[in-house]
């Protein structure tokens, strides 16, 4: 018999344990993947890759290129893969922090990218950026009108540094460089529409949102608002327990959503709720859309208030954010929800109460034909 000294059975057992926790992995790896052939073949060609292709390439590119694959497979816009830069973007934009220009961008009916609203004391204001400017170029580059999001994120970038914007105003087109800055962008703006009704307009969900219609609500109180418009045109949605919080405010007891993941229980929201109520008018549009149909869902299913407009968008599904340790991330469809009585209404979007065909200018009191409807409803509430 072979006898060992206690150094070299200190490194057999050293490399036993590495080669049993190797095999442990690979074997947790096999059992997991539903078909482990297809695992194989995805390394060999992986292999293939990085000995054939004549240019260098880092495992890091191979793997996040296999990771947005994987995604864009699904056939699902909502579950992606964000490196470090869009996941801190996200981060930044849901906590309403970021640094722009100080602009809130929407739609006109013709479907034209335009300024809705310019923060104060923000390098759109200082350099005469206007509410209804449409967006033509960034950067002296056209613009895809119809990627809202894009927009705004080529917009934004590193405090400090210029962007080029060329907008169109009366027909006149003009060129505006503007630095970018470090802003905190509030997600609610509010204001009375009468003596007695005041007017909340909620742009996200945010992690803040909540606080920030909480205030919002106080002040117009002290004002005299008994009845309340919630506007929630071009709302994209946000963050699910903001949605709830807010509706918190505004509605009685009971559930708000709904849903069950995969390999999980249901997951039911619900409100302690107002004691007392008031009556409120929520609008709606094409682009209100996930947090925001949740608030409308909940107000008819509750048959707590009027939703007008039109139908909404119908993002139905609730996606949870998975990060990594390099500060990349996965956002991944976990769910369909459903409205406080069921409904589900992924791709069917929310039909109004009362449909009302937007006519003037959204947002402008003056002429927005939807704003106007809203204001007549409650005049007529006792």
């Amino acid at each position: 018999m072979i006898k060992f000294s206690k150094k070299y059975n200190s490194l057999f057992n050293f490399i036993l344990g590495i080669l049993g926790g190797i095999l442990i992995s690979l074997c947790i790896i096999f059992i997991s993947v539903g078909n482990p052939k297809e695992l194989v073949e995805f390394l060999k060609n992986y292999n293939i890759i990085k000995r054939y292709y004549y240019r260098d390439v880092s495992d890091k590119e191979l793997f996040e290129g296999a990771l947005k694959g994987m995604t864009k497979s699904l056939n699902d816009p909502y579950s992606i893969f964000l490196n470090k830069d869009e996941y801190s973007a996200l981060l930044q934009e849901t906590n309403g922090e970021y640094s722009g220009v100080g602009i809130i961008l929407g739609k006109n009916k013709n479907e034209d990218i335009v300024v809705m609203g310019v923060l104060e004391n923000s390098s759109a204001k200082q350099n005469g950026i206007l509410n209804g400017d449409i967006i033509l170029e960034v950067n002296r580059k056209s613009i895809d009108k119809n990627d809202l999001s894009q927009v705004a994120s080529k917009i934004r970038g590193k405090a400090g540094t210029e962007v080029f914007l060329t907008v169109k105003r009366n027909g006149i087109e003009k060129e505006i460089k503007l630095e970018r800055k470090d802003i905190n962008l509030p997600t609610v703006k509010s204001n009375m529409s009468t003596d007695t009704i005041g007017y909340i307009h909620i742009y996200s969900f945010g992690t803040r949102t909540s606080d920030e219609v909480k205030s919002a609500l106080s002040d117009l109180k002290s004002k005299g608002a008994k009845k309340f418009i919630i506007d929630l045109r071009m709302n994209p949605g946000g963050i699910i327990d903001s949605v709830v919080n807010v509706s918190n405010q505004f509605l009685h007891e009971g559930t708000v959503v709904s849903y069950c993941p995969k390999n999980g229980n249901e997951k039911i929201y619900k409100i302690d709720g107002v004691k007392t109520f008031y009556p409120i008018v929520v609008l709606i549009d094409k682009y209100s859309a996930s947090a925001s149909e949740i608030f409308a869902g909940a107000v008819q299913d509750k048959k707590e208030g009027i939703v007008i407009g039109e139908k909404s968008f119908g993002k139905g599904t609730v996606q949870s954010i998975i990060t990594n340790s390099d500060g990349t991330a996965l956002k991944v469809s976990i769910a369909e929800y459903k409205t406080a009585k069921g409904r589900k209404i992924d791709k069917i979007g929310i039909e109004p109460d009362e449909k009302v065909e937007q006519k003037g200018e959204i947002f402008n009191f003056e002429t927005d034909s939807v704003y106007k409807r809203a204001v007549e409803i409650l005049n007529n509430e006792p």
